[in-house]
């Protein structure tokens, strides 16, 4: 049996879905090829989210975010393994790094 939800869209706008080229021939392996993508449509908010508005999205329905989930090697082909580290990865191996303040890039 599927489960719903009731989901509102008040303060959202919607994007309709299309295709893109994503990938680039100019930069990283991994970045290769350019390629053809669907992507389908969906609704964002009008305005920034806020950190605690975020907070209670992620309490309320256990979210993880790209950044949080481990790196699976097949989505990165031809990259060293020991170079795919996430900000969590990070964390996790030098927890001292939460304590400095740093911006740390999206890696």
């Amino acid at each position: 049996m599927a489960v719903t939800t009731a989901v509102s869209t008040k303060g959202m706008a919607w994007v309709p879905g299309g295709t893109f080229a994503m990938g680039s021939a100019d930069f990283y392996p991994e970045e290769r090829p350019v390629r053809p993508v669907a992507v389908d449509g969906f609704w964002i908010d009008r305005h920034p989210v806020t950190v605690a508005q975020f907070g209670r999205f992620v309490g309320e329905t256990g979210y993880v975010t790209v950044a949080e989930r481990p790196l699976d090697p097949a989505d990165y082909p031809g990259a060293d393994p020991a170079t795919n580290f996430t900000k969590s990865d990070l964390l996790t191996l030098y927890p001292e790094l939460a304590t400095l303040h740093l911006k740390l890039p999206n890696l």
